[in-house]
């Protein structure tokens, strides 16, 4: 990985880079099993009125995962998606019968409200941001306890 501004960064993106590789080969079900814990509670359900209220195939739940594994697979067109939203729905023996054509997942993309993938993103990012003060918290506890020896 090339990095020319920050050389000594490289380790830390080639190893973020092999995560990232290990993610984009999870099917939906596992990213949902991994991530979930992330997103507050409710925040994929549908809605009382409007926009993503109506009982779809492309709900607002299915599409975000669906999208969370396009974006972790960028050269993957929306119809990859679809096949493992089409998956997703065998495993479950669902008798949903979905079609090829990726219109109805594209457009469900298009319906995501803005605010559901900002408050998802905040979520993360806040997970993010606790993990790293409690590694720090913990690196301190053990720092004063060698000191102390």
């Amino acid at each position: 990985m090339s990095t020319p501004v920050f050389p000594a960064w490289r380790a830390r993106l080639a190893a973020f880079r092999q995560q990232a590789h290990v993610l984009s080969a999870k099917p939906l079900p596992q990213l949902e099993k991994l991530f979930a814990f992330l997103l507050p509670p409710g925040l994929l359900a549908q809605t009382e009125e409007g926009p993503n209220s109506r009982e779809r195939v492309y709900s607002v739940q299915t599409t975000f995962w669906a999208f969370l594994w396009q974006a972790l697979n960028p050269k993957a067109p929306c119809r990859e998606a679809v096949r493992q939203i089409q998956a997703l729905h065998c495993l479950a023996g669902s008798e949903v019968h979905l079609k090829d054509d990726n219109s109805g997942f594209c457009q469900a993309r298009r319906r995501l409200p803005l605010d559901t993938l900002q408050r998802a993103r905040q979520a993360a990012a806040d997970h993010g941001r606790e993990t790293q003060v409690q590694a720090v918290a913990r690196l301190a506890t053990q720092s004063r306890g060698r000191h102390h020896l």
